[in-house]
């Protein structure tokens, strides 16, 4: 069993916006309270500010978990979803366990768009 705080990290492709990333409470907790999308891709500093800006709501705490590591996680989902915008519905990594040393994704979940 991995030990660690659980945070959702996905991005959805939206006609209008197109790719938009977010970061919000995982697990059981990952469809409570709503969700903040930002477009994506991030750059490292961009998903950095995000993952600072919203780490406290996600019970993350800089000094036990791997900021750096979510940072990450939220930059290549977001990437992921950007470049795949034409085949893709969703991208998400939920629960991300992150822990003072890394973040492992226990589980991920990918739509794909239906064929045009």
């Amino acid at each position: 069993m991995i030990v660690g705080a659980e945070v959702l990290v996905g991005a959805v492709v939206d006609e209008r916006f197109g790719a938009c990333v977010t970061m919000r409470p995982g697990g059981a907790l990952a469809e409570a309270g709503p969700a903040e999308f930002v477009a994506a891709p991030l750059g490292p500093k961009a998903a950095r500010a995000y993952v600072q800006t919203h780490a406290g709501a996600c019970g993350l705490d800089a000094a036990k978990h791997d900021l750096g590591a979510v940072a990450a996680a939220v930059a290549q989902i977001g990437r992921g979803a950007h470049d795949l915008r034409d085949r893709l519905v969703s991208l998400e990594a939920n629960p991300l366990v992150v822990r003072d040393r890394g973040a492992v994704a226990v589980d991920a979940l990918a739509e794909a768009r239906a064929p045009a």
